[in-house]
Formats: structure tokens, sequence, C-alpha cells
């Protein structure tokens, strides 16, 4: 606690809601396709960095395969608009949740090696799937 006595973290969150408002009205009100392409890499690409932060910044093991999550999470997104004729509106929150299950499914089993043997599993996963979905 601070010594106002509010959190920091209330105060982190009232920031990122702003921050997330105004970037969602620069993202609507963007014409031009490089912009809008940007506008929509960027966030992804911090998500990713974040999460190679947590997992190997603060947990110290080294992964190979946290990206493969979001990979299965975006071929279900185009495969609901292939076969399902699904808006991805839609799609990516059922994306998000494939990921999700791929990722408790995998780490449970996963979480329990350590040191080069977490490595070459989160190696092998990807190579696993890549041989699935071919």
């Amino acid at each position: 606690m601070r010594p106002g006595g509010r959190p920091k973290v209330r105060r982190d969150l009232i920031a990122l809601g702003i921050f997330t408002v105004v970037y969602l009205i620069v993202c609507a009100l963007v014409r031009n396709s490089y912009y809008q392409l940007m506008l929509t890499l960027v966030p992804i690409w911090a998500v990713m960095g974040l999460s190679w932060n947590v997992l190997s910044g603060y947990s110290g093991l080294i992964s190979f395969g946290h990206a493969s999550f979001f990979g299965l999470g975006a071929y279900t997104v185009t495969l609901a608009l292939v076969y399902w004729n699904l808006t991805p509106w839609l799609g990516i929150p059922l994306g998000m949740v494939v990921g999700a299950i791929a990722g408790l499914l995998i780490g449970l089993p996963t979480f329990r090696l350590r040191g080069h043997y977490f490595a070459l599993a989160m190696l092998a996963y990807p190579l696993a799937i890549l041989y699935v979905l071919q």
C-alpha cells in the first residue's frame, strides 16, 4: 500500500484502461492500411514478448514452444472462418480457448521437468503439432 492508502495496482489499471480506450479510438480512426497493420501487429508481438519474459524471465525456464499455442489459436480462427463461416470476432475467443486448453494440457506434465529436459520437451511439442497438422 502506498502512503495515500490506495494500492499501486489500482492506479496502473486505470492507466491501462485509459491507454486501451485511446488505442481503440486511434485504431478506429486510422484508414491507412500500413498503419492499421502496425497497430495490429505491435500489441500481438508485445504480448509474445511479455509471455517470453514471464516464462523465461521469472521462472528461469527456457521455452522453445510457447509460440505454438499462439499458432494453434490462429489456426483455429482460420479454420472456423473457412469451414464454419464464423466471423473472426467470434473465432478469436474460440482460438483463445483452444490455445489455453492446449497450453494447460501440455503444461501440466511439462512444468514438472527442469533444465534441459524442459527445453527439449518444449521444443518437441511444436514439432509434434506441426506433424499432426500436416
